[in-house]
């Protein structure tokens, strides 16, 4: 999932890998994230090819989307997070009913 925010959309959700054999890495993400959501098969926990698990997270409403990158990065535990931010100039974000939102960055200047 890639996330997306602008002043016309609400914040989307992240994905953070996360280590398998590091204690209490979700309840360090919970720190600084309001939802972090084990992902599942339909069951057991879904494992990497690398053998981590997945927390699927909901951005907070507020704050810098860099500094919560920098932080998530920095956690025990995190092996990465899926804030590609400054990456894109324009993002396709999918919605359940299958409309498909086009977002692009505002021009500079």
């Amino acid at each position: 999932m890639l996330p997306a925010a602008s002043a016309s959309t609400e914040r989307a959700s992240s994905v953070v890998t996360a280590s398998t054999i590091i204690p209490g890495t979700r309840r360090r993400v919970l720190d600084l994230v309001p939802e972090a959501e084990l992902r599942t098969a339909d069951g057991p926990p879904l494992v990497t090819d690398e053998g981590h698990h997945l927390l699927d997270c909901r951005l907070p409403a507020e704050g810098d989307l860099r500094e919560l990158a920098a932080a998530l990065k920095a956690t025990v535990g995190v092996v990465e997070h899926g804030l590609f931010l400054g990456m894109a100039d324009e993002v396709l974000l999918g919605h359940p009913d299958g409309r498909v939102e086009v977002l692009r960055r505002a021009a500079a200047g």
